[in-house]
């Protein structure tokens, strides 16, 4: 019994002591700038421009349930790093968007030849779209919230080598939602 009221207490004084070092305080979100639709937001390691979204029934690529739909992000993105870049599935989020499947998106394809994007070289814009699947049982968007990713460039802990690391929001696009759905 002693051993549990010393553990006990070692508890109470570590809240207390975190209490008044603000370890207790509200957590303040970062402020995001707000970016308009087709404006570029300049940054690293990719500069990009939120240009348009549309919900669509179907896209490149299969969906994985019969009956989702998708929600269609078209953006132009420059790699401002000094090689070329392989994770698109980092560059936009969608905030509040329910019945998502996944947070990244599911699919990045090139505008211009409706190619997967694998891969993009730095100084060379290109007009991605990115496509999300969603869940025909949520409400469908009128207006969304694209967030705009930045990485940072440091050393990986663990391997010690230079990457773009720690994938932070850094601006957000408000735009409205055009439903491009065939009628049933």
């Amino acid at each position: 019994m002693p051993l549990q009221r010393l553990a006990l207490a070692a508890g109470l004084v570590a809240l207390a002591v975190s209490g008044l070092f603000g370890g207790l305080s509200e957590v303040k979100e970062a402020k995001l700038a707000t970016v308009a639709p087709g404006a570029f937001h300049k940054g690293k390691p990719w500069n990009v421009a939120v240009i348009g979204a549309r919900l669509v029934d179907q896209a490149p690529l299969p969906a994985r349930r019969a009956g989702d739909r998708w929600i269609a992000v078209r953006a132009t993105v420059e790699i401002t790093a000094d090689k070329s870049r392989r994770d698109l599935d980092d560059i936009l989020q969608l905030a509040g968007v329910d019945g998502l499947l996944d947070r990244r998106p599911t699919a990045v394809f090139l505008l211009r030849d409706n190619a997967a994007a694998g891969l993009l070289h730095p100084g060379l814009a290109e007009e991605l779209i990115f496509f999300w699947e969603q869940s025909p049982t949520a409400a469908v968007p009128g207006t969304i919230e694209v967030h705009i990713a930045g990485k940072k460039q440091r050393a990986d802990s663990l391997t010690g080598r230079r990457d773009w690391l720690d994938r932070e929001p850094r601006a957000r696009v408000r735009l409205p939602v055009e439903d491009r759905r065939k009628p049933s």
